[in-house]
């Protein structure tokens, strides 16, 4: 199965338009409160944690778990509210919603458009963080 994960995620990294994943103002806007230190703090945590949530994903579509799908759906959902990136956020709704209804129907192909997406802000977070909050 995660072989073809990572087909599909390099099919859709081929074609990919090149559009930003993150609303940048609205990110900016988001964390206007904080200090530039706790900000990058907080992108180095979602790094940090972005792999194992990935993994958490392509598990529970190998065991077939719906619960974990559910609920690593759920609070991947909610780190990615905090950076304005809106793709990732419905497509992790995508996969809350189907773990609720126990339904795998393309959640392959969801986890691999996540994934690409996700790496996507991933590099756009970088950028963010030093230039704005380095």
């Amino acid at each position: 199965m995660r072989e073809l994960l990572f087909l599909i995620s390099l099919l859709l990294r081929f074609n990919k338009a090149e559009i930003m994943i993150i609303d940048k103002d609205a990110l900016i806007k988001s964390f206007e409160a904080y200090t530039p230190d706790i900000v990058g703090e907080i992108i180095d945590i979602f790094l940090e944690e972005y792999p194992e949530k990935m993994s958490s994903l392509e598990e529970s579509l190998d065991k077939k778990d719906t619960e974990l799908l559910r609920t690593t759906a759920h609070g991947f959902k909610g780190v990615l509210a905090h950076f304005s990136a809106e793709k990732p956020w419905s497509l992790t709704k995508e996969l809350e919603i189907k773990g609720q209804n126990k339904d795998f129907d393309n959640v392959d192909e969801i986890i691999a458009r996540l994934k690409v997406d996700t790496e996507a802000m991933i590099e756009e977070l970088k950028e963010i963080k030093e230039q704005y909050y380095s």
